[in-house]
């Protein structure tokens, strides 16, 4: 800890508190980041499980006999006689939804939920204005429009700003 007096205040002595200060600073809000992504990421997941993976996969309304040949005996057909399921649940959405930190411009750090799926995109503005309505791919189906970055990030607003909080009174002592 830098101890300044009045003997030996001086403007040298100024700026290595002001650069410790901001080092110190940038430690906490880096550790409140790392903290803040991991409960974000799990937070869209629980989102993820239970507004899109919840919901059961539709059966079709009609199989040819073709289909009915291409999905015997696999997981779509699903044991269920000659009904087959629309898709199979991959978990693919899932398994690739991840979090990302960024250093922006002026030092300010960023989190960031990601998902490197080729249809994790199409499917999080499924519903949105000017997009396609949900069920419209596939007729009746249950598919529904769920934006699961953005509800983690609003139902977990007041933790995040507690973190950021904590952590500039941390770098704030500790300086």
């Amino acid at each position: 800890m830098i101890q300044i007096d009045a003997h030996s205040a001086s403007f040298d002595v100024l700026r290595d508190v002001a650069a410790h200060l901001n080092q110190r600073l940038e430690e906490e809000l880096r550790a409140a980041n790392q903290r803040i992504g991991a409960k974000l990421n799990a937070e869209a997941k629980r989102i993820m499980v239970r507004d899109i993976y919840s919901v059961e996969a539709p059966f079709l309304k009609r199989a040819t006999e073709k289909e009915r040949a291409k999905f015997a005996g696999t997981s779509r057909q699903r044991n269920r006689g000659r009904r087959i399921r629309r898709w199979v649940r991959s978990g693919d959405l899932l398994n690739n939804e991840r979090v990302a930190f960024r250093t922006e411009d002026r030092g300010v750090f960023s989190v960031v939920l990601v998902n490197a799926m080729e249809y994790a995109t199409p499917r999080y503005v499924l519903g949105l204005p000017g997009h396609r309505q949900a069920g419209e791919q596939s007729g009746e189906s249950p598919t529904r429009s769920v934006q699961w970055q953005e509800q983690a990030v609003e139902e977990q607003q007041v933790w995040i700003r507690v973190q950021y909080e904590q952590a500039i009174e941390r770098a704030l002592r500790g300086a």
